[in-house]
């Protein structure tokens, strides 16, 4: 999960914060065009490719918090290849999102365009979503529940592309763990946390006013 590097080269206080347009124009385009990730060899790890749909977040290759030029715990970034929903979606506007060894990302919101600060052009989208753990079957109220939310958080970059919008099947990932600071971001301390957190809620309700 974690990645060891050297990380006394840098200056103190400096933090690699790209802008939504600065990730779409500089590393996303450069990528696509056959440039690699336009960072220094001493930085490569924080930006790669890889299937971000291989395995859960937590079993992702992710900064496990001993780079501190990255914003949060966890933070990492991934050039990634989706796969389309043909049998699904014939209009190719839809990935699949789904993980290999269970559960899947679900986007909380539509694209937003990502424009050009200079020209205003839309240059890419970006697109949140956060992961779902699949569970055993359980009921809840009259609701019948598969799935669990959990504090894994993706954002997703394509490039715009001329003419109508289309599949594209390149895209730059940003996965981020949104918990607890310098915990353990596994699922089951996820899980434990959140019903912890449920139960003092439910105590706070039984107390007499």
């Amino acid at each position: 999960m974690s990645i060891t590097r050297n990380i006394n080269i840098f200056r103190a206080g400096w933090k690699f914060s790209p802008s939504d347009e600065e990730l779409v124009s500089h590393y996303l385009k450069r990528f696509l065009a056959g440039e690699g990730n336009m960072l220094p060899p001493s930085l490569s790890h924080i930006m790669r490719k890889y299937d971000v749909y291989s395995a859960e977040p937590w079993n992702l290759p992710l900064n496990d918090g001993s780079l501190p030029y990255l914003k949060k715990q966890y933070e990492t970034y991934f050039f990634t290849d989706r796969e389309q929903m043909a049998a699904l979606n014939k209009n190719g506007k839809r990935p699949k999102r789904s993980v290999s060894s269970g559960g899947f990302w679900r986007s909380s919101a539509t694209n937003k365009p990502i424009c050009d600060s200079n020209t205003g052009d839309v240059i890419g989208y970006l697109n949140n979503l956060c992961f779902h753990r699949s569970i055993d079957k359980k009921t809840v109220g009259s609701k019948v529940v598969t799935e669990e939310k959990t504090d894994w958080l993706m954002d997703e970059y394509q490039v715009a592309t001329a003419g109508p919008p289309s599949f594209s099947k390149t895209v730059l990932c940003r996965i981020k763990y949104n918990g607890k600071p310098n915990s353990d971001a596994s699922y089951a301390d996820t899980q434990q946390r959140r019903r912890r957190q449920q139960q003092q809620q439910r105590q706070r309700r039984r107390r007499p006013l």
